[in-house]
């Protein structure tokens, strides 16, 4: 894995994170927890998957596929989701 792609999975989930603790304060919309996570496709390093992960404080759930998305673009399909 090449260091500009270990600095922007570290960037991501740091930005995860981020909207992570800003959902959690709000009761209503019942979310748990988010977790980006990356999945291989194969021996190759660089390349892969990305997904995000939205778990409801109810023990459902939904995997986006967030693969070469922006920060903004991430944000913007968790809250479609979400809300």
């Amino acid at each position: 894995m090449t260091l500009e792609t270990a600095k922007m999975i570290e960037e991501k989930t740091r930005f995860v994170r981020g909207i992570e603790a800003l959902l959690v304060t709000d009761d209503r919309n019942m979310v748990d927890s988010l977790n980006y996570r990356l999945e291989l496709q194969g021996e190759d390093p660089d390349v892969y998957d990305e997904y995000i992960d939205i778990i409801w404080t109810t023990g459902n759930h939904k995997r986006l596929l967030v693969t070469g998305n922006s920060n903004g673009a991430n944000l913007m399909q968790i809250t479609r989701e979400v809300y």
